[in-house]
């Protein structure tokens, strides 16, 4: 189970060492997802070292195998990765929301709403930590069961912690569900390809609809897209280089120059201006300087000067 853990948990670093590095310095636009991410990751490394502690101890093997001091040392680890493990699974949740937001540019309702459900998950985790914590009277009993039966402290109903507990994994599997159905709803309102659609739908909504670790990662595969580029020149999948080719909306741009240059000099008229043709929301994909999806509506103004008579 360790070994599940730390495999988990050595990709996601990997993973975001790599998405902060392209932020920072191929693309220069470090963002506030970039930091929630980071310190998502922070969390999930803690996490998993204070779990990795506690089974250290013992945790996971029967009590009676194991002395008294090394039982409580074991609880009081457990109980620590429970509190990182709880904000590890929040924090993530926030950069989807943050990525969306950068990527989509939602509208001032779709942003109250996607905001107003991230934020109400971390408040009921946050919520969560601090009932587990107060589960008992005085907090060391939750690890020093001698405690309780010597009459020392007072530990509330544990159905209280399972029933929230159970609430905060059912909102946040709701939360999950409409982040991945989100960047459907907004993507298939545009006019590009139904794969496209798809395949974007897909890497938005993948980091919402898995947790932990997985949601790091999911949450980190939508910006390593310069990376994937390199690698696919390096591997001469893609045929010419970003400093050897123009775009693909250049190419176009340059085909309706030459056509609408050929008519003014055949009519000899004063001056001509024809509008590029705009192929729908298909540019939204085409930017490959910016390695961002965006939208842009390019306008041709070509004329010609007649000599003077």
């Amino acid at each position: 189970m360790m070994a599940v853990m730390w495999s988990m948990t050595t990709l996601a670093m990997l993973l975001v060492i790599a998405r902060l590095c392209v932020r920072q310095r191929m693309l220069r636009n470090f963002g506030f997802d970039d930091w929630l991410i980071g310190a998502s990751m922070i969390f999930g490394l803690i996490f998993v070292a204070t779990a990795t502690v506690s089974v250290t101890y013992g945790y996971g093997q029967h009590k009676t195998n194991l002395e008294s001091r090394s039982a409580e040392l074991a609880l009081m680890w457990n109980m620590i990765s429970f509190i990182f493990g709880i904000i590890s699974f929040a924090i993530p949740k926030l950069a989807v929301a943050a990525l969306l937001h950068r990527i989509l540019n939602p509208n001032l309702v779709q942003r109250l709403i996607v905001w107003g459900l991230v934020s109400l998950v971390a408040i009921i985790a946050l919520v969560n930590i601090l009932i587990y914590v107060t589960m008992c009277n005085p907090p060391q009993a939750l690890w020093k069961s001698s405690m309780i039966l010597n009459g020392e402290a007072t530990c509330r109903d544990i159905w209280i912690l399972i029933n929230y507990a159970t609430f905060n994994g059912a909102f946040s599997a709701f939360v999950d569900l409409f982040l991945a159905i989100y960047p459907g709803i907004v993507l298939f309102k545009l006019q590009m390809s139904l794969c496209k659609k798809i395949a974007l739908t897909a890497a938005l909504g993948l980091g919402a609809i898995v947790e932990a670790n997985v949601v790091v990662i999911a949450a980190c595969i939508p910006t390593l897209q310069p990376i994937l580029e390199i690698i696919l020149r390096r591997l001469k999948l893609v045929s010419t280089s970003k400093g050897h080719s123009k775009p693909s909306s250049y190419a176009q741009h340059k085909v309706y120059d030459n056509q609408s240059a050929s008519r003014a000099h055949v009519s000899k008229k004063e001056s001509t201006t024809p509008l590029r043709k705009k192929e729908s929301q298909e540019t939204i994909l085409n930017d490959l300087e910016q390695y961002q999806i965006r939208r842009t509506d390019e306008v041709c103004v070509e004329y010609e000067m007649q000599q003077p008579k």
